[in-house]
């Protein structure tokens, strides 16, 4: 399971590259 469709989040900013790592994690 990818967040955002796929797209790597580590190419948006910082901010949102954490937010999405959380979020990743969150699901597990």
């Amino acid at each position: 399971m990818l967040p955002k469709s796929g797209h790597m989040p580590f190419r948006s900013h910082p901010a949102e590259t954490a937010q999405s790592i959380i979020d990743f994690l969150s699901q597990k």
